[in-house]
C-alpha cells in the first residue's frame, strides 16, 4: 500500500479527486484519534480533555496546520471539534450504501496520507454494514478514527470513523472494521445551527 498526497490512483467507480485528508486529533481523555473534516468541523472519536479543547493537525497539500478547538461530545462516542481554520471537507452519509459499492478509508502512515478501497459487505442479517481492512491498515490502534468515506452524485461523504477491528479467535482471515456510522453521525444534525456557526459548540 503506498501513500497518495494528491491524487487517488483507484478503479472502479470512485470519484478521481480525493476526499478530505484525516485529521490528527489529540488532547482527548486518554488516548489519540484520527478525525474527519465535515462542514460542522472536525468529528473524531472520544472525549475532550477537562478544558474542553483538542488539539488538531490537518494536513492540506503538503502543508500541516496546528491549532487547539472548543469540542463536544455528539451522542455516546464522538467529539465534534470546532476550528477556526476551514479546509476541504466532505458532508456525512446518510446512510449505508449497497452491498458491492466500493468507499474509500484513508489513515495516516510514515509517508502521509494512506489510502484503501474496499467493497461493502453484508452481514449475518442480510444488511450491507461490513467492511474488510483493507491491505497495509494498522491493526495496533494507530489508526482508530479513521475516516471512511463513500463517493455520491454530489461528491464524496463521510460514511463513518473505524473505531476497531474484531477478529474470530485465530482467524484473522475474519477480520472486520468496526465502523461508527450513520446510525451516530445523524446526531451532529441536532446541534444548534447558531452554536456552530459562532464556534460555541462546548
Amino acid at each position: 500500500m503506498r501513500a497518495f498526497p494528491l491524487l487517488l490512483a483507484l478503479t472502479g467507480c470512485l470519484a478521481a479527486d480525493p476526499p478530505p485528508e484525516p485529521v490528527r486529533v489529540t488532547g482527548l481523555a486518554g488516548f489519540q484519534s484520527l478525525g474527519a473534516r465535515i462542514p460542522e468541523g472536525v468529528l473524531a472519536l472520544g472525549r475532550p480533555d477537562a478544558d474542553g479543547t483538542v488539539g488538531l493537525a490537518s494536513h492540506e497539500f503538503g502543508t500541516t496546520h496546528f491549532e487547539r478547538a472548543p469540542a463536544r461530545t455528539v451522542g455516546t462516542v464522538l467529539i465534534l471539534a470546532s476550528p477556526t481554520r476551514r479546509l476541504h471537507d466532505a458532508a456525512l452519509a446518510d446512510a449505508w450504501p449497497p452491498a458491492g459499492q466500493g468507499v474509500l478509508v484513508r489513515w495516516l502512515g510514515g509517508e502521509g496520507v494512506v489510502s484503501g478501497e474496499v467493497s461493502v459487505e453484508e452481514d449475518a442479517d442480510g444488511l450491507p454494514r461490513v467492511l474488510r481492512p483493507p491491505p497495509g491498515f494498522p491493526v495496533d490502534g494507530s489508526a482508530l478514527g479513521a475516516p471512511v468515506f463513500v463517493d455520491s452524485p454530489s461528491g464524496w461523504r463521510l460514511l463513518g470513523l473505524v473505531a476497531g477491528i474484531a477478529e474470530p479467535q485465530g482467524q484473522p482471515e475474519r477480520r472486520t472494521l468496526l465502523i461508527v456510522g450513520p446510525d451516530e453521525t445523524w446526531r451532529v444534525g441536532l446541534l444548534p445551527r447558531s452554536l456552530l456557526e459562532r464556534g460555541e459548540i462546548r
